[in-house]
Order: C-alpha cells, then sequence, then structure tokens
C-alpha cells in the first residue's frame, strides 16, 4: 500500500486487528503510513456501513488480512469484513499469499472465505491449491519469490511442476542415439489377477523416453504385452532373481499389479534385499515394504515411493494433511 501511496495512487488502508498487538515490522510499516498520512480506518462495528460505502469508490480490494496461517473458522470483525467483501464489492479482488478464510492444507473454505480474481502467493504453492475446487476463491494463482534465500530444498518443500519446466528439463534426442543411450529399464509388475497395471506402466516408461523397457511378469502379462505395448520387451518371472537380468539396467519398477500372494513377497523381498539401483517402489510393493521396515533403513540406492494416502499410513500414522507431510518429511530424513 505504502509503494503505491508512493506512486499517486488513491489509497485506503483498512484495520481490523488489535493495534497494540501488531508485530514489530506491521508497526513499523503502520508508523510509515501514518507518516505519509496514508487514509486508514480502523474498523470495528460501529463503522461497517462507512467501509461498505468507501470500498465501492476504490477499483481494487487487496486480501491481506490473513496469510498462510488460518487454521480455524473466522470470527467477529474478519468474518463481517469477508462477508461485506463478497457480497457487496463487485471489482476486483487480489488476495496475498491466500484467500483469507481458505484452509491452505485442504483448499476447502471456513464458513467464510473471500473470494479473489487473483492470489498472489508467496514462496511456494500452498498445497490446498492442488485442490482444483479452491479456484472459485483464489481466482488465477501467481507464484512470486521473495527476495531471499531459497529455501524449498532445506526444508524439503514441494514445488508446483508446469509445462515450461518439464519442457526445458527435458534432455533433448542426440542426433545418433539408440535405444541403449535412452537407459535400459526393468519391471517387476503385473499378475494374473491385475494384468492392466503392468501394461500401463509399461506404456508409461515407453512414452517418456526409456529406451528399452523390459517387464518381468507373468506369461499371461507378456502375451497381453505384445499386442499392447509391442515396443517393450519381456522376461518371464520366477521366484528368485536372475543376476543377468538385472546387470545391464540403470532402473527398476516394483510393484504395480503385481499381487499379494506368497511369489509376490518373494520376488519383492529378494529385489529389495539385493538390487542396488535405482528403484520406483508402487502399488502392492509398497504394502510388502511396509511390513519389513526395517529394510528401509539398511544402506540402499535412490528410492521413490509412491503411496497414496492409505498407502501411506502402512508406514506412520498421521491425523491430517499438515501433518501426514511432517511425517512423510521425517521418514525422507531418516531413510
Amino acid at each position: 500500500g505504502i509503494k503505491l501511496f508512493e506512486v499517486d495512487k488513491d489509497v485506503c488502508l483498512c484495520l481490523t486487528g488489535n493495534l497494540a498487538k501488531l508485530s514489530q515490522a506491521n508497526q513499523y510499516y503502520l508508523q510509515k503510513a501514518k507518516a505519509l498520512h496514508m487514509k486508514i480506518i480502523q474498523l470495528d462495528d460501529t463503522n461497517l456501513d462507512t467501509f461498505e460505502d468507501e470500498i465501492m469508490n476504490y477499483e481494487v480490494i487487496v486480501d491481506a488480512l490473513f496469510g498462510f496461517g488460518l487454521n480455524s473458522d473466522l470470527r467477529g470483525i474478519v468474518k463481517q469484513v469477508v462477508d461485506i467483501i463478497n457480497n457487496s464489492y463487485d471489482k476486483d479482488v487480489i488476495s496475498i499469499d491466500i484467500p483469507t478464510g481458505l484452509n491452505p492444507d485442504t483448499g476447502k473454505p471456513y464458513n467464510s472465505c473471500i473470494c479473489a480474481y487473483k492470489t498472489i502467493t508467496l514462496t511456494a504453492m500452498k498445497l490446498g491449491f492442488l485442490n482444483k475446487d479452491c479456484s472459485i476463491y483464489t481466482g488465477d494463482i501467481h507464484l512470486e519469490l521473495l527476495d531471499a534465500k531459497d529455501l524449498h530444498e532445506d526444508l524439503l518443500l514441494a514445488k508446483m511442476v508446469e509445462a515450461k519446466w518439464v519442457k526445458y528439463h527435458l534432455k533433448e534426442r542426440i542426433f545418433d542415439g539408440h535405444k541403449g543411450t535412452y537407459g535400459r529399464i526393468l519391471h517387476f509388475t503385473g499378475c494374473n489377477h491385475y494384468i492392466g497395471a503392468a501394461l500401463l506402466a509399461a506404456k508409461a516408461s515407453v512414452y517418456t523416453g526409456s529406451g528399452i523397457v523390459t517387464v518381468c511378469s507373468t506369461d499371461r502379462v507378456i502375451q497381453s504385452l505384445s499386442l499392447f505395448c509391442p515396443e517393450a520387451t519381456s522376461i518371464l518371472r520366477q521366484r528368485t532373481i536372475n543376476d543377468k537380468d538385472i546387470a545391464n539396467k540403470d532402473a527398476v519398477l516394483l510393484g504395480s499389479g503385481l499381487g499379494l500372494n506368497d511369489d509376490a513377497y518373494d520376488i519383492v523381498l529378494s529385489v529389495l534385499k539385493t538390487v542396488n539401483k535405482p528403484m520406483v517402489i508402487d502399488g502392492d510393493a509398497l504394502t510388502i515394504l511396509s511390513k519389513n521396515k526395517d529394510l528401509l533403513e539398511k544402506p540402499h540406492a535412490t528410492w521413490i515411493l509412491t503411496p497414496h494416502h492409505g498407502e501411506f499410513k502402512r508406514f506412520v500414522e498421521y491425523e491430517n494433511m499438515a501433518d501426514m507431510i511432517d511425517k512423510a518429511i521425517e521418514l525422507d530424513r531418516k531413510s
């Protein structure tokens, strides 16, 4: 607001909190605003009608009532202000960081929530933004990085991956490349009851650029594979691992549609204990690993675990989304 005022914009600063409880930083900027003789309204129950009339004189409302920290229903003057803006103001509302009244973890509104046409979120995308229904409240979301050290890696924060990021990071095909140039991938996937998971995983590996995809599975999966994804090769799966099948592979996928019978347990435990390759662990292999958590603590190559919420609960108990993220980070650091 101060910067807008300094370039001759008509700015009105509306405050809802107890001024005595403002942080030191907020106190500093409030005093600066007063020194510039900005228009300031301290909102309370006596002047809400004046507030409602006043906002009609402005082209934009900037919602900075609460940031990332709100974790309950709106109450008192703040709820009344939010309701007035939603019900009476028909111009643009821009929210800073997150619309006031939106749960940052789930993307669901509390009892009242600002409906913005644009949200400028700071430092990182909020987890709740993954809920597509929250766009009613956020409008277009723009990420702005503060002029400070990027703590994404230090804090293990997730990053929103957009098309331009993917395009930049995809490796270009070299003019004399061949199948061996782009990696040899081995899949331990599928069983006679769950054929589709193995077929879809094979096609995903091929379509994302893997050079040679080999599916180690049952005879029924292999028969279907030749029709569904003829680019992939195959090996009939045994209960023990053939070292020759592993030796020249660059990465492994373990578990999609594998099943939970004795054969599946044997192959999963054998692979996890003996194969020292980068590995994606998915589906039924996660269930088997969750019953053998000691394997996570042993030295291993890079493992990527892909559990949904229910599968993750087999590793650690959690209470809510925020707790789940904390537990996932803790588990990652231990492993």
